[in-house]
C-alpha cells in the first residue's frame, strides 16, 4: 500500500486495490466517460492520475441528512 501512495498515475490493478473499485466497474465507467484516465499514445494501458480520482471521488461524497 505504501508504494501506491507515492505514485502520481495508478494502474487497473492500482485502482482496485488501493480505492476498491473492481476492474470491471472501471471498464464500465471508462466505457460512459464516467471516471477521469488517460492513455498513452498507442498504447492500450489504462492509467488513473491519482489526484484526478480522488477529486473524483469527493464529488460522490454522500454527506449525511439530517431528518427534520
Amino acid at each position: 500500500m505504501k508504494q501506491i501512495e507515492n505514485k502520481v498515475y495508478l494502474t487497473k490493478e492500482d485502482l482496485e486495490e488501493y480505492y476498491s473499485i473492481k476492474q470491471s466497474m472501471q471498464a464500465k465507467l471508462r466505457s460512459n466517460k464516467r471516471i477521469p484516465y488517460v492513455r498513452p499514445a498507442g498504447s492500450k494501458i489504462c492509467l488513473y492520475k491519482k489526484v484526478d480520482i480522488e477529486e473524483w471521488l469527493e464529488k460522490w461524497e454522500v454527506k449525511p441528512c439530517t431528518i427534520i
